[in-house]
C-alpha cells in the first residue's frame, strides 16, 4: 500500500512537486537536465509526512537517473 505523503500534508503542496519542474535542454551541443530538488517542498511547507516522502523520492530519482540517463 502506498502512503500519500503529499496528500497527508495538504493537497496545496502538489504544485511544489518536482515532476512539474524538470527541464531537459541543450546548449552548445551539450545536453542538460535541470530540476528543483525534491527536498525544496519541505522548505516551503514543513510537514513530517513530506520529510518521509522526500527521503523515498530522492532514492527513486537517483535510481531513475542511473537507469535512464546513466548518471550518478
Amino acid at each position: 500500500m502506498q502512503n500519500d505523503y503529499v496528500g497527508a500534508a495538504g493537497l496545496h503542496n502538489l504544485a511544489l512537486m518536482p515532476c512539474g519542474n524538470i527541464a531537459f535542454y541543450e546548449e552548445d551541443g551539450q545536453s542538460y537536465l535541470s530540476m528543483v530538488d525534491v527536498g525544496y517542498i519541505t522548505t516551503l511547507s514543513p510537514h513530517p509526512s513530506l520529510e518521509e516522502g522526500v527521503a523515498l523520492a530522492r532514492a527513486a530519482y537517483a535510481e531513475l537517473f542511473r537507469g535512464v540517463l546513466g548518471v550518478e
